[in-house]
């Protein structure tokens, strides 16, 4: 049996915005409301504003909260329910020729997929930032954002064992996990590996596409992102759990690697 093809936006249009590569739509759905298994002739990106998504696609369902990501490749069934008080969402519509160019970089449209980090949460909230504002530049603003958000999920940190991955540095990258919020030294993680610190520092940055050092403040910055939304501790204690000397250096390191500073984003996380 062939899916429906459903319109982008099945809840309350409130605003669209079209760029010519991304059709941007913010829309509304009333809480209980469900939507059948259906599928989009174009990839979809979704931004969830507020309320939250139960996502149901090949993977199985996951529930989706404010600030999570979710796309679609085109064509891919799906059905959605909106639990709770109601649901506003930013729809990206990925035109068919940006979709291709997007794919010669990265594989957020290859299928379906949930992020919720801050990083990528940041550059959603700028992209909706340029959403609203409508002055003759923002769809230029906003085409650069969706690119750089395509890019950075392509260097978001692996899951739990990445495939073809040495178990040496498996243990450095489980030692990184484990002692993130502490110092960390090239040579003690040098020598859990067994191997030289030169090699350890080209191996990783091979695998990962990044320093040690940064994979640990990246992991900081999760940390820090997981704690704002679930939390009400304050800031100062966020940011020694996380890892960070103290209240400033968290919300610099925030700021510069998000976005927007820890209070917006836990603003926005909590709608």
């Amino acid at each position: 049996m062939q899916l429906p093809i459903l319109p982008v936006a099945s809840g309350a249009r409130l605003t669209t915005l079209d760029t010519g590569g991304f059709a941007l739509t913010e829309a509304r759905y009333g809480p209980g409301q469900t939507l059948p298994s259906h599928a989009h002739q174009r990839a979809v990106l979704t931004f969830i504003l507020h309320g939250s998504v139960r996502e149901r696609s090949g993977a199985g369902v996951e529930t989706c909260q404010p600030l999570g990501l979710v796309s679609l490749p085109a064509g891919e069934p799906h059905g959605e329910s909106f639990p709770g008080p109601g649901t506003r969402c930013l729809i990206i519509e990925v035109s068919h020729e940006r979709a291709e160019f997007i794919g010669s970089f990265s594989r957020i449209l290859d299928r379906p997929s949930y992020r919720h980090d801050p990083p990528v949460a940041g550059l959603a909230m700028q992209t909706y930032r340029e959403f609203r504002q409508r002055d003759d530049v923002a769809p230029l603003a906003i085409e650069g954002l969706l690119l750089q958000l395509s890019a950075l999920s392509s260097r978001r940190l692996p899951s739990a064992t990445p495939t073809g991955e040495p178990a040496w540095l498996r243990r450095v990258r489980e030692r990184i996990h484990a002692g993130f919020r502490g110092p960390l030294v090239m040579g003690d993680l040098a020598a859990e590996a067994g191997v030289h610190p030169v090699y350890l520092a080209r191996a990783f940055r091979r695998r990962h596409g990044c320093s040690p050092a940064e994979y640990a403040r990246r992991l900081r910055i999760e940390a820090a992102g997981e704690l704002l939304a679930r939390s009400d501790i304050p800031l100062a204690q966020v940011a020694l759990k996380s890892g960070f000397s103290d209240q400033s250096h968290l919300t610099h390191q925030f700021r510069r690697r998000v976005g927007v500073s820890p209070g917006r984003y836990r603003e926005a996380a909590r709608s």
